[in-house]
């Protein structure tokens, strides 16, 4: 596995060095803040945002006396590759901790480590990595208070879960799950008639500094005073869609038409036909309006965004190995899927034979609950902004942990099941070739932007 980190790590620090874009613009935000002008709602597109990322690359450029706008760029980028390199020491040292097959392990970290969406995030100059790191610390934080709850774990555990409201809107469901997952334990403890007492308190604690951090902290309470939404984007919201019938607007790029074209379908042939996202108003593949489709497509390949400008490329290469990676990646979706259900099916069952004794330090249901949470939100999101744009997988990959679970879950039941040793290997050369896509995928983004200088 640590061959595997190694050139994960490395691919996000060239990656980094080549590259000047990203999908949206922060470092704008940083310039304001270095410049001592106001950097609110209406300031700029990216402004209202909560600023934990952006004050930590202002503090740094400040400290190291950096002004141009390529060097704060590189900075803002460096600090997402550290957060993304962390990730994935998190991710590792999880695997490790689960009771299925070396090889398992391997495979599961390699397609998490080497996934370029993720390698492309990290790269780039957004606060999406470090929500990305902070939903993974968390969640790695909270096993280990319920496994052994001491105070200067339980400090950082309350401090992740700030920081996590204070760098990004989604981090309100990392704050909500703890919560959730706080009453779990104490339900569950509650049953096993043990002590409540530290669980409480830190749900307490957390309560108390969500609070503080909302109304002092965070731009929520203001936002909320002013215009009746503590999550208010610079979008304007375009009207709800229907179920059945098509409705478009000039507020956003078709993305969600409808109910049932966006959310029940899954458009894999036409994915096969058109393996990337065009980005203009009326002129777009169907895939671009199904839900499950995008979410797919973009969590394969830093080329199926085509975003950033100078990380477009559709030349015959590029969506030749495009189309071979969704195909190669049905199968560790499968295990996905599969390790849902075997891990759903786990709860119900010891819930209902254990009561709410089944809660207390019940692992599956934490991490299935916290990849369904995210998910969740994505949906919402997704349903109320209605632009193809966010449909973005980067936005469940805080919830990292529950996908290598599952991931691992479903990997080892087939590794169980299946017999036959030619099934298992083609299985096994099948893996390697995605990884080996995936490879590929980077260096040809970075060799092309390495040409572009």
């Amino acid at each position: 596995m640590f061959a595997i980190f190694f050139l994960a790590s490395i691919l996000r620090i060239v990656l980094m060095l080549v590259n000047r874009q990203a999908n949206d613009n922060h470092i704008e935000v940083v310039q304001r803040m270095l410049a001592g002008l106001p950097a609110e709602k209406d300031q700029c597109w990216e402004c209202f945002q909560p600023k934990f990322y952006h004050g930590t690359v202002a503090f740094f450029a400040h400290l190291f006396a950096l002004d141009s706008t390529t060097s704060i760029i590189l900075l803002g980028e460096a600090v997402n590759v550290i957060a993304g390199i962390a990730s994935l020491a998190l991710i590792w040292k999880f695997l490790n901790s689960l009771s299925v097959r070396p090889k398992v392990k391997l495979f599961c970290f390699g397609l998490i480590a080497l996934n370029p969406i993720f390698i492309g995030i990290n790269a780039q100059a957004t606060n999406d990595s470090f929500i990305i790191f902070l939903g993974i610390f968390t969640l790695f934080l909270l096993f280990r208070f319920f496994s052994q709850s001491t105070l200067f774990t339980t400090i950082i555990l309350i401090l992740s879960v700030n920081l996590s409201l204070l760098t990004k809107g989604n981090g309100l469901v990392i704050v909500l799950s703890v919560m959730v997952f706080l009453l779990f334990q104490i339900l569950g403890a509650k049953a096993k008639t043990k002590s409540i007492k530290p669980y409480l308190y830190t749900l307490i604690a957390v309560c108390v500094t969500i609070a503080i951090s909302t109304v002092w902290l965070s731009p929520y309470y203001t936002y909320y005073q002013k215009y009746h939404n503590p999550f208010v984007i610079n979008w304007q919201k375009p009207p709800p869609p229907h179920l059945l019938r098509p409705t478009y607007s000039a507020l956003y790029r078709p993305g969600i038409i409808t109910v049932a074209d966006g959310f029940f379908t899954f458009r894999f042939i036409n994915l096969l036909m058109h393996p990337y996202t065009t980005h203009e108003l009326t002129t777009f593949s169907l895939q671009r309006t199904s839900f499950w489709s995008q979410l797919y497509g973009n969590s394969q390949s830093v080329f199926f965004p085509q975003t950033p400008p100078s990380w477009e490329n559709l030349s015959l290469s590029v969506i030749t190995r495009l189309r071979l990676i969704l195909i190669l990646a049905l199968l560790p979706t499968l295990f996905l899927l599969t390790g849902f259900y075997i891990m759903c099916v786990k709860i119900v069952k010891n819930f209902l034979r254990y009561k709410w004794q089944a809660f207390f330090n019940n692992f599956d249901l934490i991490l299935v609950t916290y990849f369904i949470f995210f998910l969740l939100m994505l949906i919402d999101y997704v349903y109320t902004w209605r632009d193809f744009a966010e449909m973005k997988a980067i936005f469940i990959y805080p919830a990292f942990l529950s996908i290598a679970a599952l991931l691992a879950k479903g990997m080892e039941f087939y590794f169980i099941k299946i017999k036959q040793p030619f099934i298992k290997k083609t299985g096994f050369i099948l893996l390697i070739l995605l990884l080996g896509f995936y490879f590929w995928d980077v260096m040809t983004l970075i060799s092309q932007l390495h040409m572009s200088e």
